[in-house]
């Protein structure tokens, strides 16, 4: 399938799904041949006044005259990222949207992290971002733990990103993580309670039958 079309489609299926996104394929021939990663971009200016508010990047190293071979590991792997960056973006809508559009204006202040970019440090500390890396992570880990079985060799990429700058017991780190845990305990406790309904209502329709 042409790079193209494939953005066509999913752009067309996002935005009939009710996600307003516009997605744009961008090539980066940093990355491995074939390679792929998703970028986004909430904005809560477009939100405000009825636009769509969300700008999704499909990044690829791929000629876009080529055909792309979409393997079944590139089709889950998509779904679950796709997945968690709206999540992600969906988490800062409802942030925004909550304190009626105002920008939360933040800078760090704490125990010295590991790397010196203060724009990088003032971002990843974020109540924002913290709130939105949290949730994303935690419906990963609960798709991949509870409902497909899998079992991961190494910790979710978004850590790494805390642990390379703050390190592993810095209090930003330990907040995310607790965060994470609390999340995890939440979706567990939904899907539980949507199980148990689903249940009673196929009980209910049996009887009747």
């Amino acid at each position: 399938m042409l790079l193209r079309t494939f953005c066509s489609r999913l752009s067309g299926f996002l935005n009939r799904s009710g996600h307003r996104v516009k997605l744009k394929i961008v090539r980066d021939k940093e990355l491995e041949k074939n390679d792929w990663t998703i970028s986004a971009e909430y904005d809560p200016a477009l939100d405000e006044i009825g636009q769509k508010p969300f700008r999704l990047n499909f990044i690829i190293n791929h000629d876009r005259i080529v055909p792309w071979e979409i393997t079944k590991e590139d089709c889950q792997e998509l779904s679950l990222c796709l997945l968690e960056t709206l999540v992600h973006e969906y988490q800062h809508l409802k942030q925004y949207r909550a304190r009626g559009y105002v920008n939360l204006k933040h800078k760090y202040k704490g125990p010295r992290p590991v790397i010196d970019d203060n724009s990088e440090v003032d971002y990843l500390s974020n109540p924002d971002e913290l709130d939105a890396y949290s949730e994303n992570i935690a419906t990963r880990l609960y798709i991949e733990r509870d409902m497909l079985n899998i079992t991961r060799d190494k910790e979710h990429w978004d850590l790494h990103t805390y642990y390379k700058a703050f390190g592993k017991e810095h209090p930003v780190t330990k907040e995310l993580k607790s965060l994470i845990e609390s999340k995890l305990i939440t979706i567990r406790e939904k899907e539980n309670v949507k199980s148990n309904r689903n249940n009673v209502r196929r009980r209910v329709g049996n009887g009747r039958n």
